[in-house]
């Protein structure tokens, strides 16, 4: 009379509870692989904002080095310096005569010193800094050929 019909349709808890599981242990590999990957983005893009507020206050001394007259003192190339770094399209402001705060955050110091031996040679030391200034995340340092310094006139 009645026939019983059975209808294998649903999931049964087992296979609800298995799968969960198994969303579970995938989820447990990759996310932690996801928190890695975003921490060093981060990382690299502080590093490479460090790297183009030392690059710029690099070629910004090297550009004056060539078009600051030479006196016989690093007063003056620190002086313009400081002027063009505080420009409102740079994007720097003053903290002390040697130290700058960037627009990002960065705090950017600057030591100028000429050459031991080399009158003519102006040395420029860079060190870029994050916002803390705990951890140094650049430095830079180079040798430029002050224009109109002694040695450099007669050649």
């Amino acid at each position: 009379m009645f026939k019983c019909r059975k209808e294998e349709a649903g999931l049964t808890i087992v296979e609800v509870i298995l799968s969960l599981a198994i969303i579970g242990i995938i989820a447990a590999v990759f996310i932690p692989m996801f928190t890695m990957s975003a921490k060093a983005n981060e990382r690299s893009k502080a590093a490479l904002d460090s790297t183009y507020v030392g690059q710029d206050v690099m070629e910004l001394a090297y550009h004056l080095c060539k078009s600051v007259p030479f006196d016989e003192s690093v007063g003056r190339l620190e002086e313009a310096l400081g002027k063009e770094l505080t420009k409102p399209e740079r994007g720097y402001s003053k903290i002390s005569d040697k130290e700058f705060r960037h627009k990002s955050g960065k705090q950017v110091i600057i030591d100028i010193g000429i050459k031991e031996g080399y009158e003519d040679l102006v040395r420029i030391y860079v060190e870029v800094y994050g916002k803390d200034k705990k951890q140094l995340e650049a430095q830079y340092e180079s040798l430029y050929i002050w224009e109109g310094s002694g040695s450099s006139e007669g050649e």
